[in-house]
């Protein structure tokens, strides 16, 4: 058998004093960066367009239109209601992508929500009363009032 060429009782100090000293000049543990933040446009975009598509699907839903998401439900208040509490998750997932280090992406997340918010609202606001709905004058107590009459 031939003699090794490297033999491992001599080799085995080296590799220590080389491992200790790659340790010394390792830096310590610094903490991770913890992300840029996004500034407030992407926070107001988001419910800006989450406000304006609720109330527009409310508005909507009051002069006879009908909710074509299949997710929510026909009612304008509910929508409402859905919309303003869908709001505050959506925005805690903007922050925790930017602390994260994902400023870029959360950015898009707040503009994009507020951008289909603002889509969806202009669908509401194209909704029209019935063509068959008629204005009667109603002669109650005050004599002021509008009843919005509709036969489907």
């Amino acid at each position: 058998m031939p003699t090794p060429i490297f033999d491992q009782k001599a080799l085995a100090p080296l590799i220590k004093q080389a491992l200790v000293e790659q340790l010394q000049q390792a830096p310590t543990g610094a903490p991770p960066s913890k992300g840029k933040p996004v500034g407030k446009a992407p926070y107001l975009v988001h419910a800006a367009g989450n406000l304006a598509d609720g109330l527009s699907s409310y508005a909507a839903s009051k002069q006879g239109g009908q909710e074509r998401n299949p997710l929510l439900p026909n009612n304008g208040a509910a929508i409402l209601a859905i919309k303003a509490a869908s709001t505050i998750p959506e925005a805690l997932l903007i922050r925790l992508l930017a602390k994260h280090g994902h400023e870029k992406i959360a950015k898009a997340l707040g503009y994009g929500l507020g951008g289909a918010g603002m889509a969806a609202t202009i669908g509401n606001l194209r909704v029209k009363r019935p063509a068959d709905a008629t204005d009667l004058v109603d002669h109650g107590p005050d004599g002021t009032g509008v009843v919005r009459v509709w036969n489907p």
